[in-house]
């Protein structure tokens, strides 16, 4: 069984990899780039992060996962005509959500 600590250091490099770095991916590309654009290539970092972890150990991360279906939903959203911004938020929100859920669910069963 993972040490308490592992499993803390296991769920923040996730929301770090899979929640952080595509949100400031899409911020900095965003001002040189289309919102689209932007948004593919920050959908990218949960898909590599996803494949590398799946070649080295067989699993994937749910997390991860997560965020790249939600990004895929915005892109999907903005080509049929959805504002960015509305679409940015409510994906905002839903992580936000899903990121504190899944840290009480790990939490609770650490404890």
């Amino acid at each position: 069984m993972l040490s308490k600590m592992k499993i803390v250091k296991s769920i923040l490099k996730s929301v770090f990899i899979n929640g952080f770095l595509p949100y400031v991916t899409y911020v900095v590309l965003s001002s040189y780039f289309s919102n689209l654009t932007s948004l593919i290539i920050a959908v990218l970092i949960p898909i590599l992060e996803n494949i590398f972890l799946f070649i080295k150990n067989k699993n994937v991360d749910i997390f991860g996962i997560f965020i790249f279906i939600s990004i895929i939903f915005s892109i999907i959203g903005l080509l049929f005509g959805g504002g960015e911004k509305m679409i940015l938020l409510r994906e905002s929100i839903v992580t936000g959500i899903m990121g504190v859920s899944l840290w009480q669910l790990y939490l609770q069963k650490i404890m």
